[in-house]
Order: structure tokens, then C-alpha cells, then sequence
């Protein structure tokens, strides 16, 4: 959670400062270049805030919505004001939009920190180049202002988009139950470490709500197995795991749990949890 709040932060003040510079230059960019930079900089924070929420919150959607609406509709304010009411309304839709293509696509990684610093590694990237190219735009000796706003376009536009906004949402909340979260950064399979001094095979499986990570562990027989499940600090009180194969009928805490097999043989064991949403296997040869 810390690292989250932390990845959050970071975004936020890179937003900020982006946003100060934007003030300081609005004077010299035309309200073409004006709303075009802004529109960029709400996709940008949308998509970056949905991806980071829905990992921090371990794909709970709504959660995860509600934060990126309420922080799009500051930064829509705060960066369109400057251009008028539908310069806010545009900024705050596109932000929304971007925050729900950023939770769908977020729900599809595996909850980890490499994700978060990955995203904001891109971001501030992204940041900086939006933030040259408005200096750039500013500092153009032919800069010409536009002409009035037509009303009735900045209306159609802003209906346009208010409508694929709600499609967007209700689209991702109808399906959030139907989708595969975790598809990426989840290893499939991963061989046990061999502690010679111990004669112990050891792993660690990070158990959170993306599941079992890796799902399946590679061990080799009458070797003693010391399995680690390590339960995400947001996971569910009372999470059970439970194999018929290995005998194991446990309530899991969170952090670490350690279990120990004894004189392991060959075949394939099955193990779940949370009724059978996330399933794992240990392959034994």
C-alpha cells in the first residue's frame, strides 16, 4: 500500500508541476494549442491513476473509479479553467475515459510493485516531453490567437464524449466479473531452491487477489518441500487453503505461512483457495 500511495504521489507532483507551467505559459499559447495540451495531459493522468488504483486496490473497480473521478475532475478543473466551462467538462471526460482504459488495462497485470514503477517511469517520460512541446508551442513568434468558440460545436463535443464515457463505464462494470485479472506478469512455473546444508526444497508463493504467483512449483521427489505462502496484506480474513492431494485443510494469515512435506513422491498435487477462485499446483518428479 505504502508503495502505491507512494507511486500516487509522485504522479501528483508531476502533475503539479506541469500544471504551474502551464499557467505560467497559457498567456502565450493559442486556445487551439491550449486545449489540445490539456486534452493530452487528462489522458496522461487518467490512464496512469486508473492503473495505479486498480493495482493499489487489488482490482476492486470501484474503488478504483471513484478515486481517478474525484482526482480527474480537480485537474479538469484546475487545467481547463483557463479556457472556459466545456474546456473543463472536455478535460474532466477525457481524464475519466483514460482512467477506464487504465483500470481495464490494469486488471489484466499481476498486482506488483514492477507495475507501479514501470507506469510511472512512463508517465514522468510522457510528462516531460507534453511539457517541452508546450514550451515550444509558446515560444513561436507566429503564434496567432483563435477566433471565438462555436458554441454549439463545443456543445456536440462535450455530448459526444459524455456519451462514450458512460458506454465505457458501463461496459467495464457490467464485465469486471468476466475478466481474467493477472494474465501478465504471473509466472506459470518456477523450480524450487535446493538448500543443501538444510537438505530442504524451498519457495515462496505470493498469494494475493491476482492468485498464486507462481502457479505451479517444480520440486523433486523424497526431498522435504518447506512451501512459504505469503498472503497480500489486502487479501480476505480467513482465506483457506485447501489440497486433498497434500492433506491440508489451513486457515492462511497474512504474511507468511510455511508448511512443511515430508518424503514429497512423484506426481502432480492441486491445491486452492478462497472456493476455489485461485488454484495452484506442485509437480513433483
Amino acid at each position: 500500500m505504502a508503495l502505491s500511495i507512494g507511486s500516487l504521489v509522485l504522479i501528483g507532483l508531476g502533475l503539479s508541476y506541469f500544471l504551474i507551467n502551464l499557467y505560467k505559459w497559457n498567456a502565450a499559447l493559442s486556445k487551439l494549442a491550449g486545449k489540445t495540451i490539456i486534452t493530452l495531459l487528462a489522458a496522461i493522468a487518467g490512464l496512469s491513476v486508473g492503473m495505479l488504483s486498480i493495482q493499489m486496490f487489488a482490482y476492486q473497480v470501484y474503488l478504483s473509479l471513484s478515486l481517478s473521478i474525484f482526482l480527474m475532475l480537480v485537474l479538469g478543473y484546475m487545467a481547463g479553467r483557463l479556457w472556459g466551462v466545456y474546456a473543463i467538462w472536455n478535460t474532466v471526460l477525457t481524464g475519466i475515459l483514460g482512467a477506464i482504459v487504465g483500470v481495464r488495462c490494469g486488471m489484466i497485470f499481476y498486482l506488483s510493485g514492477k507495475v507501479m514503477f514501470v507506469t510511472d517511469v512512463i508517465v514522468m517520460i510522457l510528462l516531460f516531453l507534453l511539457l517541452k512541446g508546450m514550451e515550444w508551442q509558446a515560444g513561436l513568434s507566429s503564434q496567432t490567437k483563435s477566433s471565438k468558440t462555436n458554441l454549439l460545436s463545443a456543445r456536440l463535443a462535450t455530448l459526444c464524449l459524455s456519451v462514450i464515457v458512460a458506454g465505457a463505464a458501463i461496459a467495464l462494470l457490467v464485465q469486471k466479473d468476466q475478466i481474467v485479472v493477472g494474465q501478465i506478469g504471473q509466472k506459470e512455473t518456477q523450480e524450487a531452491v535446493y538448500e543443501e546444508s538444510n537438505d530442504l526444497q524451498t519457495i515462496r508463493i505470493e498469494l494475493n487477489a491476482g492468485g498464486f504467483n507462481p502457479k505451479n512449483v517444480n520440486f523433486k521427489k523424497a526431498t522435504m518441500i518447506k512451501a512459504v505462502f505469503v498472503v497480500s496484506a489486502l487479501s480476505d480474513e480467513g482465506l483457506k487453503l485447501k489440497s486433498t492431494d497434500l492433506h491440508i485443510d489451513a486457515v492462511l494469515k497474512k504474511g507468511d505461512n510455511v508448511f512443511l512435506l515430508n518424503n514429497p513422491q512423484p506426481g502432480t498435487y492441486t491445491y486452492t483457495v478462497g472456493d476455489q477462485k485461485a488454484t495452484g499446483t506442485f509437480t513433483i518428479k
